[in-house]
């Protein structure tokens, strides 16, 4: 999803990397300011997630399907 931006909104590791989580932690830990950004970022996007939102888009990938 576009709106999910490395550093703003949220912190991107692979996810077979144990080491780069280690240090993807590491870093927003140690960084109030990025943990600020990513808050808000995450705040503005959280519409996203509602259930109401997913319920919607889960009817419309299976009315797709159909199609």
């Amino acid at each position: 999803v576009a709106e999910l931006r490395h550093g703003e909104v949220v912190w991107l590791v692979a996810a077979d990397d144990a080491v780069a989580l280690r240090e993807g932690v590491e870093q927003v830990l140690g960084d109030r300011g990025l943990q600020e950004r990513l808050g808000a970022g995450a705040k503005g996007v959280s519409e996203m997630f509602t259930w109401d939102k997913i319920a919607a888009e889960t009817v419309r990938f299976f009315k797709g399907l159909g199609e």
